[in-house]
């Protein structure tokens, strides 16, 4: 009785111990496992917010590229008709529209290649 006693006993304790190991390996194993999720969770995090800043600059940009093309070209359309006027009038002398025209024509150029420019971006 004895014998099967002690026999029962170191059975229950080698049983116990190998469940205890194995119930350590599993939880550090889960524990590693939860880690390794986290950061991958992070990372995941942080390139999804720099692709959504990304976005926001893209459009940002792409926002002040339209402004600054709408302005210069209210300034180029000014300009146009501000040429068709003095190449109109008549009350005015041939040397006093040439000056007027060159002006207005370099102010032109000047703004057909800020458009240019604009359009590079």
């Amino acid at each position: 009785m004895k014998k099967l006693l002690t026999l029962i006993m170191v059975l229950a304790v080698s049983s116990s111990a190998t469940y205890a190991s194995s119930f350590w390996k599993d939880l550090r194993n889960s524990f590693r496992q939860d880690v390794k999720a986290t950061k991958q969770a992070i990372k995941a995090d942080i390139e999804n917010a720099k692709a959504e800043q990304e976005k926001a600059q893209a459009a940002e940009k792409a926002s002040r590229k339209k402004d600054a093309l709408n302005e210069v070209n209210t300034n180029l359309n000014n300009l146009n008709k501000e040429m068709k006027t003095v190449k109109a009038d008549k009350n005015i002398s041939e040397t006093e529209r040439v000056i007027k025209v060159r002006i207005l024509q370099k102010q032109i150029d000047f703004c057909n290649n800020q458009k240019k420019d604009i359009q590079k971006w």
